[in-house]
């Protein structure tokens, strides 16, 4: 006990002080800017896991929280399936390609909030939320058709008489890259032309048939047009055969 030696004891009062940290706001994880594009029928899907992604806290108090994460858009294909905070894409159905905008709502929930006691911040706006788009691309749309293998590579016939060579179903780009889905793009179909240019043959001495158990046959027949030879020892003529991608028209070669 204190004893003042002048006038009477002096009475304290103590003021007790409790400082709380209260969080008012939550700051949401950056939108992924990578892996948003998917190709048809890829082997690895594209995957986004928010799971451990960081939401701050506003002030950062460092309180324990308890996430419920939402998906908006990916019901619009079933090339997206969601689970918790994590994303992934894949799919096997070209119809399914498409650009898809997906968002993720995380409703963050804190038990002991400072002065407020339990508190649960649910995002309301886009701007609250996790936002990016998705591409999906059907690969047949810019697919490449490898060159025909033709057997024999060149057809030597004497006139007026005949000769054939034979090909098979060339492989694709997208073939190449998936050895599952072989006729992923479809079928292709084949013509016969003089050039690149699609320059028809005046007479049919070049006919395509075919095919039979996947081989296609060329037959030259020269008792059809007899102009292609005259008084020369030997005449050499060019064919283009153009191959088409039957779903995709736009896609062609030429051997």
């Amino acid at each position: 006990m204190f004893t003042s030696t002048y006038g009477p004891n002096p009475d304290y009062t103590a003021l007790q002080i409790i400082v709380s940290c209260q969080v008012t706001s939550i700051t949401q994880p950056t939108a992924p800017t990578t892996n948003l594009g998917y190709n048809v029928y890829d082997a690895t899907n594209a995957y986004h896991d928010f799971t451990s992604a960081t939401y701050t806290q506003v002030p950062d108090c460092g309180y324990t929280v308890t996430n419920s994460w939402s998906w908006e858009g990916v019901d619009a294909t079933t090339a997206l399936t969601s689970s918790g905070g994590a994303l992934s894409i894949f799919t096997t159905k070209k119809a399914e390609a498409g650009t898809y905008e997906v968002k993720l709502s995380n409703a963050i929930t804190i038990a002991s909030n400072g002065p407020a006691g339990s508190t649960t911040f649910t995002p309301a706006s886009d701007s609250e939320k996790t936002v990016f788009t998705v591409i999906i691309t059907d690969p047949c749309a810019t697919a490449t058709i490898n060159s025909l293998v033709f057997s024999p590579s060149s057809i030597s016939v004497v006139d007026k008489q005949t000769a054939t060579t034979t090909f098979s179903d060339p492989t694709n780009s997208v073939m190449d890259t998936h050895s599952d889905p072989a006729l992923l793009c479809g079928s292709t179909s084949y013509q016969i032309f003089l050039d690149t240019s699609d320059t028809a043959l005046t007479l049919a001495w070049a006919v395509l048939s075919g095919p039979v158990s996947g081989v296609y046959t060329i037959t030259i027949d020269t008792t059809v047009d007899l102009s292609l030879i005259a008084d020369e020892a030997s005449v050499t003529h060019s064919l283009q055969i153009k191959s088409t991608l039957d779903s995709y028209t736009a896609r062609t070669a030429y051997t």
